[in-house]
Parts: structure tokens; C-alpha cells; sequence
């Protein structure tokens, strides 16, 4: 394990921000009408992301498939969420040297779960 990942969420209600959140009531907040859970996982590792799959009922193979290295883009869609796998890149400083700004993939994907 890399150590303990940084988890941060926020729930929101009839559109105002709560102060409630917290990480093992999430499928809790879900249930609730008029409510918007938003979960931020800083470098998660392989046991964060299988936990916030079994919170939210996810299909542990997407959370495989976020995992492995070379991964393809994709969206996949299951009973109850479309699981979305998608490369994060940065914009790299323009350096001394370089005429323009270039793009970056610092080797990691972020999966969003947008409910249905």
C-alpha cells in the first residue's frame, strides 16, 4: 500500500454545501432526495478505489480496468452507472527552450461515476 490516500467530499442538499460528509455514508447520501455527493481521492491507492466501489455498488472490474497501466479511454455502461475511464493531462510551463505549451499525461486516470 502507498500510505493513506487524501479523501476529501462534500454533500450537498436542495443545493446548499453540508458540513456531513463522510467517506462510509456515502451510498447513505445517495439515497437522499435532491442531494449531490462529490468525492475527491488525491492518489488513491488499489485499496481506496475497492472501497469506494463497494460504497457505491460499482462494478469491481471498472475499477480493475482504472487501475491497469495503458488502459484505453472509454465509457462503459452498467445497471445502475456508466463508469467513464479517462487520461488527465496537464499544461507543462512554457519552458526556455520551448516555442509553445505542451500537453503532459502524468500516468494516471481519473473515473468519474455519474449516476443515472
Amino acid at each position: 500500500m502507498q500510505g493513506t490516500p487524501d479523501i476529501q467530499g462534500r454533500v450537498w442538499r436542495h443545493g446548499k454545501p453540508q458540513e456531513d460528509f463522510t467517506f462510509d455514508d456515502i451510498s447513505g447520501y445517495l439515497r437522499e432526495p435532491d442531494t449531490l455527493v462529490w468525492v475527491d481521492l488525491c492518489a488513491p491507492d488499489h485499496d481506496a478505489l475497492c472501497d469506494l466501489a463497494a460504497e457505491l455498488g460499482l462494478n469491481t472490474w471498472a475499477v480493475e480496468d482504472a487501475l491497469a497501466a495503458a488502459e484505453r479511454v472509454k465509457a462503459t455502461a452498467y445497471e445502475t452507472h456508466t463508469f467513464f475511464t479517462v487520461y488527465a493531462v496537464r499544461v507543462a510551463a512554457k519552458g526556455a527552450d520551448e516555442p509553445r505549451r505542451t500537453l503532459s499525461m502524468p500516468g494516471f486516470r481519473p473515473s468519474c461515476f455519474p449516476a443515472d
